[in-house]
């Protein structure tokens, strides 16, 4: 049994805040996304690595909490770790902190691994089971596995895939389902908070080229969303964002 943290500083750079100089919310995921790969290439279990045996790690669910937002040009430290769970689910945290050690921003989220050919879970091997969470590390909590789903439409708005939205498994990236949930947000919400929570499931493959059509309910500080491929209704994903009073 062995444990695999990865630990790196960065700065943020101009292209990932928003006009209040503060990094953006995918900004942040896409970060934590590319400790992710750093760390399993560290380690050879990257979706590069396991291409020749035809499978390849997806994100099931993931909870992202922000205490302060990072700005433009600080540098903050990226902290990850894989933890191997179950049999199909493996769970990996993020942290990111400031050079001060203070916790700006974590998340917890669950993956799983896909066969490329017939696109259905795949047991995770044996040697990746054996891997453990750092010792020095408090675990989080995991993302809830409970799905919240708009009950009624307060909002809706329409998104295509474009090319530069697929990743290395040739379905849409997560960055891309997150931008166009919180886009969808009215902008008298966008302008006046700050997301503090947000819980999102990704529940089915999208692929370049779909239309996706967002829906959402605002309930006092909570917006809940769910987002369906347009051609057949499939629902590809459901999110839910705790907002703040911007300060």
């Amino acid at each position: 049994m062995k444990s695999v943290k990865f630990e790196r500083i960065y700065q943020v750079r101009a292209d990932e805040v928003g006009p209040d100089k503060r990094m953006k919310v995918p900004s942040i995921i896409k970060l934590m996304q590319e400790g992710s790969m750093q760390n399993s290439l560290d380690h050879q279990f990257s979706v590069w690595d396991l291409e020749k045996e035809r499978i390849s790690w997806v994100l099931l669910r993931k909870k992202l909490n922000i205490t302060s937002y990072p700005t433009l040009s600080q540098e903050v430290k990226l902290v990850t770790y894989p933890i191997m769970t179950e049999k199909v689910l493996a769970s990996r945290d993020f942290k990111i902190y400031d050079l001060e050690d203070n916790l700006l921003a974590y998340a917890s989220s669950v993956w799983t691994l896909i066969n490329l050919d017939t696109r259905r879970l795949q047991r995770i091997p044996e040697r990746f089971r054996a891997l453990i969470a750092p010792e020095d590390e408090n675990l989080l909590e995991s993302p809830p596995s409970k799905i919240l789903k708009p009950e009624t439409e307060n909002f809706k708005k329409e998104f295509t895939a474009s090319w530069y939205d697929t990743d290395w498994n040739e379905h849409v990236n997560n960055i891309f389902f997150v931008k166009s949930i919180i886009e969808s947000t009215p902008h008298e919400v966008l302008k006046t908070k700050s997301i503090k929570e947000l819980t999102y499931h990704i529940r089915a493959e999208s692929m370049l080229g779909d239309r996706l059509i967002v829906k959402g309910e605002i309930k006092d500080d909570q917006s809940i969303y769910s987002m369906s491929r347009a051609n057949d209704e499939k629902a590809v994903a459901y999110a839910d964002i705790v907002w703040e009073d911007r300060v």
